[in-house]
């Protein structure tokens, strides 16, 4: 339990920084951020030029919620924190902090390693019963909020940057007036006791009569209103749909194969356990009782009080550890134990426990993908070609029967559809899922043709407007029982409503919310 809390310590300590941010925002550095969404379809949002992916989204919100469910008890799944707003919280944050950081990298701020060093040996939460920094602690609680040890360094050197720029702004004077009304609306607490007065206590609602009918028809006739329908003639083309006239030679996939062996290649990963001591005299100790065939995790149980969680780090790439580390290890073969190593938070023993190699596949395994992708950008060279013969042909008169017969594309129908792809009977039109083809058939005139647009599929679209049936208030002979369920449904809501103003009435009275409850 002890440990859990300390967990919930130190990842406050390591956002703290970042509370600062909206406040600093305020001052005048937040004008600088641009949120813009579907600039690319892996982006949340841009600040600048620098894209804050869907992956990083993702990978800080999962730590999100571990922290969450700790305070939570566990209690917090995804979709509850997702409804309490925490997305839009977590990409707040990711916007804010790489704010400080263009800011921090424009002013050319810089944290030493000896700093960053003597922060961490600093922390509550690293800390021994006694006071001292304890490696194993350390380990166990980066571990816990989802860093590597290069990536909680990266983090606290990004962090303690922001810092520093925000205290230069922070050392501005606020008036006393504004600083107690903050304090008075931030600090303030109330216990409040409530209760439901819920529809399921409230009779159902009677069957209403045909006047009742009529007038809630009437009163409430955009709720029964159907939407304008249009009968569209479109053609719509992709580079997919020209693949097959593309061919590809085994000269391109060659060249296409070497350009992109960085792409192709799967970079070694090794699984990997580690003990981290303190000291190097506890570290010879350990490794001097690994060499005598103890086993790794009762070792580092010993002299480290590290347990089988703690001690693995699972599979990782040279990258994923610091300076020189990743280079000794991954020379180790699988099964062998390294000679304790140095680094900043202490003495590292590390065990190799699997190896998947460096591999680059052959040409054979991809080479489906490449030709497919050749063939694409073939494709798309000529679909330009083919969207400009379009354009001629029905700038000189032809109607788009015409030309696309001519050029041999798909020519598509539908019968009705509204301005959100529906049929009359409310299921999805028989449309491709493009936005610019809807856009295209409500923006042009009845027999009108819209202009040959791109669309977001990497193809072209053009639409013809052959019939238009406007919006109109649907007779209730039609719409009977949908007017019935949702006349029943207010009337309940109205009961509900009269019934709750009556507890509360009976409260003002004086009497106790748990006796009207």
């Amino acid at each position: 339990m002890g440990m859990r809390k300390m967990g919930g310590k130190w990842v406050i300590g390591i956002i703290s920084g970042m509370i600062m941010l909206g406040l600093v925002a305020t001052f005048g550095i937040g004008r600088f951020a641009t949120s813009m969404f579907n600039r690319t379809s892996n982006a949340v949002a841009f600040v600048g030029e620098v894209e804050l992916s869907r992956n990083l989204l993702n990978r800080e919100f999962r730590r999100e919620m571990t922290r969450l469910r700790a305070m939570f008890g566990g209690n917090l799944d995804n979709e509850t924190a997702r409804n309490m707003g925490f997305v839009d919280r977590v990409v707040d944050t990711l916007v804010e902090r790489t704010l400080f950081d263009l800011e921090s990298e424009r002013l050319g701020l810089a944290v030493g390693d000896d700093v960053i060093r003597e922060t961490i040996k600093r922390t509550p939460a690293f800390l021994n019963e006694q006071g001292v920094f304890d490696p194993g602690r350390f380990a166990l609680q980066i571990g816990a909020a989802g860093f590597s040890e290069s990536e909680f360094v990266a983090r606290m050197r990004d962090d303690m940057k922001r810092v520093q720029l925000a205290g230069s702004v922070a050392t501005a004077a606020v008036p006393n007036v504004l600083v107690e009304s903050l304090y008075r609306h931030r600090e303030q607490r109330r216990v409040a006791e409530y209760f439901v007065v819920s529809k399921a206590s409230v009779d159902p609602a009677p069957t209403p009569d045909s006047a009742q009918l009529a007038a809630y028809h009437e009163d409430h006739a955009v709720r029964f209103t159907a939407p304008e329908y249009r009968a569209l003639t479109f053609i719509h083309f992709t580079p997919e749909d020209l693949m097959d006239e593309i061919a590809v030679s085994e000269d391109e996939v060659a060249v296409e194969y070497d350009d992109r062996r960085a792409e192709f290649t799967t970079v070694e990963r090794r699984t990997v356990d580690q003990i981290l001591v303190s000291d190097q005299t506890s570290a010879i100790a350990a490794h001097d009782k690994l060499t005598q065939g103890r086993d790794f995790v009762a070792v580092a149980s010993e002299v480290a009080g590290m347990g089988a969680v703690e001690v693995s780090l699972g599979a990782i790439t040279r990258g994923d550890l610091i300076g020189e580390i990743g280079d000794v290890v991954f020379q180790l073969d699988q099964g062998e134990i390294s000679a304790p190593l140095e680094s900043p938070f202490g003495w590292h023993i590390f065990r190799v426990t699997a190896i998947d190699e460096e591999r680059f596949p052959p040409l054979g395994e991809v080479r489906a993908e490449i030709e497919r992708e050749l063939a694409l950008r073939g494709a798309a060279d000529v679909l330009f070609q083919l969207s400009n013969s379009l354009d001629d042909m029905l700038a000189g008169g032809a109607t788009l029967e015409e030309a696309g017969a001519a050029l041999k594309l798909n020519i598509s129908r539908v019968a009705a559809v509204d301005a959100d792809g529906k049929t009359p009977a409310g299921t999805d039109g028989d449309i491709p899922d493009i936005p610019e083809l809807l856009t295209a058939a409500f923006t042009t005139p009845a027999g009108g043709t819209s202009l040959l647009s791109e669309s977001s599929d990497g193809g072209y679209i053009i639409a013809r407007v052959d019939a238009v049936t406007p919006s109109a208030l649907r007779p209730l002979e039609q719409v009977r029982d949908a007017v019935a369920a949702a006349w029943r449904e207010a009337e309940r809501d109205k009961a509900t409503a009269a019934r709750a103003a009556a507890a509360v009435g009976r409260v003002n009275g004086g009497e106790s919310i748990a006796t009207v409850a």
